[in-house]
């Protein structure tokens, strides 16, 4: 029913904003591969030979996918000119689209990424780890989030890096498996000693949570689970998933839609756990009455006989706590029957298919999101990760996730501005980002997500209290509120 990516209503969201990749997963071979020591580098003749290919390409439509640009083979690039160093699994292919996704031109260096005095020199390399569920069937909703954080480091080291130090990102898909998840969180701090978790979009949370805590490196953005606000070493970009399930409520409330219907997978509990929430106070407090609820299963072709109940039931808000092909059955289901209530889910479900399907636009459907919708530009943080995804990202599907992948390092941004004077004259260390992150009030990033505060050792995840409305309706995506917040709780 989450970032950016990559990416809920209540815990609902835990089980589907990512279930399109549940029971995915990836061989030994491959999880090794997505561990390897192998850095995405770019020549100037292959930064020349990207920018002509992007020149040559045609446009890309948002939310659609394109053919990747070929890429050279890459060596170093010269001290002067700081890259993104991206760790890719998949070998000489996966080292193309990372080098792809990296770059599109070279980078100035020299210019800091906070005004004031150039860099004189850059520092030591910052490392940043990234583990999420990026294959399978999930990788068209998640993969954007790595394409996308690779695209930050590329225009951050454009800059000088954060306070002189230029990024490295070591990203590695888990499969989805909780164990893999902490052995990888483990490796890049034991061999590549990563400052920060930035951009984490993974099923395997329940493994990756405590080999955080363990190794007491922060992880910077994300919130699509209920682990990441019950932690001292998660700070999510946004609201919590509790916070988002009452404002989608609320969304559909707005648009005079009260009599709830709930249809969630079987296959997971959490979607099960959100019924309960619906039922213990959740939608009274967004205006709105359960009024038919029923399990289901994803494996399930057709949803006739919930849609029939639905309509007797006079259900006006129809929830689905399933994956998008799930949601696209459902549509087809009830239309069959000429029953067209709205649909409410977690847009960072609906991919490409679904966002284009004009039977479901057909319907109207109401989603919410931690950060701003990624398809405005009407604040200058949206305009900045337009004009980075333009530049380094263009043959890649622009979708939610994109979003929070974003959100999440210029995140990381704002907290080294507050030890900017540390941090220049010293190594980016996962204390000094700690000391960072006390310093965070108010902040909403140029207004890519509601206003964050952090205190110096909380002992739990902090929720904006704000979600952002999003609508997909016959003409596409739309923003009921613009890029303003919604805050349900003060």
């Amino acid at each position: 029913m989450p970032m950016r990516a990559l990416r809920a209503v209540a815990s609902a969201v835990v089980c589907v904003t990512f279930l399109a990749g549940c029971g995915t997963r990836v061989s030994h071979s491959d999880v090794v591969a997505s561990a390897s020591t192998d850095v995405v580098s770019l020549t100037p003749e292959t930064i020349k030979q990207l920018t002509q290919a992007r020149a040559a390409a045609p446009a890309v439509e948002a939310g659609t996918a394109a053919a990747p640009v070929g890429v050279a083979a890459a060596a170093s690039v010269p001290a002067a000119a700081p890259v993104a160093a991206v760790r890719s699994a998949g070998g000489a292919k996966s080292a193309a689209a990372a080098a792809a996704a990296a770059a599109a031109s070279a980078p100035t260096a020299g210019v800091p990424a906070k005004a004031g005095a150039a860099c004189v020199a850059s520092g030591a390399p910052v490392p940043i780890g990234q583990v999420g569920t990026f294959g399978g069937v999930a990788g068209p909703l998640t993969g954007v989030a790595r394409t996308m954080l690779a695209a930050w480091a590329q225009d951050v080291n454009s800059r000088g890096g954060l306070a002189c130090h230029p990024v490295q990102v070591y990203s590695a898909d888990d499969g989805g498996d909780p164990s893999r998840a902490a052995a990888l969180a483990n490796q890049m701090v034991a061999e590549h000693h990563v400052a920060a978790f930035v951009g984490v979009v993974t099923l395997g949370m329940s493994g990756f949570k405590p080999a955080v805590e363990a190794l007491k490196v922060p992880a910077l953005g994300g919130g699509g689970s209920e682990e990441e606000y019950s932690s001292p070493w998660f700070f999510p970009d946004g609201s919590s998933i509790d916070d988002q399930g009452l404002g989608l409520i609320r969304e559909g409330s707005d648009f005079g839609h009260h009599r709830i219907g709930y249809l969630y997978c079987v296959e997971i509990s959490a979607c099960g756990d959100f019924d309960k929430r619906l039922h213990g106070g959740l939608a009274a407090q967004g205006g709105g009455q359960v009024v038919y609820d029923s399990p289901i299963s994803i494996t399930q072709p057709d949803y006739t006989a919930q849609c029939l109940n639905a309509r007797d039931a006079k259900v006006d808000f129809l929830l689905l706590g399933m994956d998008g092909a799930s949601i696209a059955r459902v549509g087809r289901s009830c239309a069959a029957i000429g029953y067209k209530p709205l649909l409410g889910t977690q847009g960072a479900l609906l991919g490409p298919a679904q966002a284009a399907d004009t039977l479901l636009r057909s319907f109207g459907i109401a989603t919410v999101t931690a950060e701003a919708p990624w398809f405005l530009d009407d604040t200058p943080g949206l305009t900045a990760f337009h004009r980075a995804f333009s530049a380094y990202a263009p043959n890649a599907a622009l979708l939610g996730a994109a979003t929070m992948a974003w959100t999440s390092a210029k995140m990381l941004e704002s907290v080294i501005d507050h030890v900017a004077g540390q941090a220049r004259s010293g190594p980016i260390t996962p204390q000094l980002i700690l000391e960072g992150l006390g310093a965070v009030h108010d902040e909403s990033l140029g207004g890519l997500t509601a206003k964050l505060t952090f205190h110096a050792g909380e002992k739990s995840g902090t929720s904006s209290g704000c979600i952002f409305y999003e609508l997909l309706g016959t003409s596409g995506w739309t923003a009921p509120n613009g890029s303003r917040p919604v805050c349900v709780r003060k």
